[in-house]
């Protein structure tokens, strides 16, 4: 085929109601506000992508995000639908300002989706040589006042093989007796992991992390309230215990030196917020280099984020390194559940072309 180029750009504002209501760091959210993105390219394929800011965990709002996408309509029309995640990148950077990163990211995942397309690939193979054909998630725990039994149920249905557990919103014994005890109810062969979410104290991440010596933690995700980089490396050395830094990434100058300097064991990256799916790309090659983890993590996409997201997973993580995109199953109704379903502990990736969603989902929204 040859060269492809944008014939029409659209978007649609959407609202989607939560199963239940979505405790966060920053509050409680019953509705999920977002926007989908149409490319339909001259050849008659069509590319979508997803433009969701989730409040309090981006700087972008849904008017923002609305606005800018509004403004490249025209601009983007008749530009050609480059064949590499890199030519894409820059061609985002040239029309979008830099800082909207939930629109670049909506944008990047239309116009791979069409390049995949056109490449007669699923987004995976695109994005890398040899991608994985299931991408391992974890089980997300949020609270302490749980239905125990139905977690169990859950995780052992779903064939989960790591658990993340939210920590930090009590005192230093309650994290501690919380955390032994879904390490009992789950067993010890599965992988367990805390996110903090930056409640702790330097005193407090001590006490907890030490109370827990023989849990077997796989690694603590943002623990420190102030979390510079000695204070991170210090924790470490009391601990023992791997760091995974996510909000800190978005916000650090030199991402690069937190990394090589040990600051960061594993990246939790979140495309919607970092800055699109090329960049996710660039930090994955940065983690290779300095032997760190990448782990990719939705902020509550509905399916045409949630599955970029599992092709580019699929792409840039280690085989069975468990992602947090087990979150379809937060909204009241599902567009796509059966793709996007957990089965023995993963998600399968689409081998259909492009993001392999099924057609309509411009009338179903």
């Amino acid at each position: 085929m040859g060269v492809v180029r944008i014939a029409s750009f659209d978007i649609k504002e959407y609202r989607r109601r939560m199963a239940a209501p979505l405790s966060l760091a920053h509050g409680v959210i019953s509705e999920r506000q977002g926007a989908i993105i149409r490319i339909i390219a001259d050849s008659g394929l069509t590319g979508w992508g997803e433009a969701a800011p989730l409040p309090g965990f981006s700087p972008d709002t849904l008017e923002t995000t609305i606005e800018t996408l509004t403004g490249i309509a025209g601009p983007i029309r008749g530009k050609e639908v480059h064949d590499s995640i890199g030519r894409i990148g820059d061609m985002v950077r040239e029309i979008i300002p830099v800082g909207n990163s939930v629109a670049v990211f909506g944008l990047e995942t239309a116009l791979c989706d069409l390049a995949a397309q056109v490449s007669g690939q699923p987004l995976s193979a695109w994005l890398a040589p040899k991608p994985l054909t299931t991408v391992a998630v974890n089980y997300l725990i949020t609270g302490t006042n749980n239905d125990w039994t139905k977690v169990k149920s859950e995780f052992i249905d779903g064939g989960y093989k790591t658990v993340k557990i939210k920590v930090g919103g009590g005192i230093p014994e309650d994290d501690i007796a919380a955390v032994r005890k879904i390490r009992r109810l789950l067993g010890d062969d599965i992988a367990v992991r805390l996110d903090a979410n930056r409640r702790w104290s330097f005193d407090a991440a001590v006490r907890v992390l030490g109370g827990l010596r023989g849990c077997r933690i796989d690694y603590v995700e943002e623990p420190l309230a102030e979390g510079t980089l000695g204070a991170i490396k210090q924790l470490k050395a009391e601990t023992d215990i791997r760091i995974a830094l996510d909000e800190s990434l978005a916000a650090a100058r030199n991402i690069e030196e937190s990394v090589a300097v040990g600051g960061a064991d594993v990246l939790i990256v979140k495309p919607t917020v970092i800055g699109g799916i090329a960049v996710a790309m660039q930090l994955a090659g940065m983690a290779r280099r300095y032997g760190r983890q990448v782990v990719i993590t939705s902020t509550f996409e509905g399916e045409i984020g949630l599955m970029a997201l599992v092709h580019l997973a699929s792409a840039i993580c280690a085989e069975g390194v468990a992602c947090g995109l087990n979150t379809i199953s937060v909204f009241e109704e599902n567009l796509a559940s059966e793709l996007l379903r957990v089965k023995d502990g993963g998600i399968r990736v689409p081998q259909e072309p492009g993001l392999g969603l099924p057609a309509g989902l411009w009338e179903m929204t």
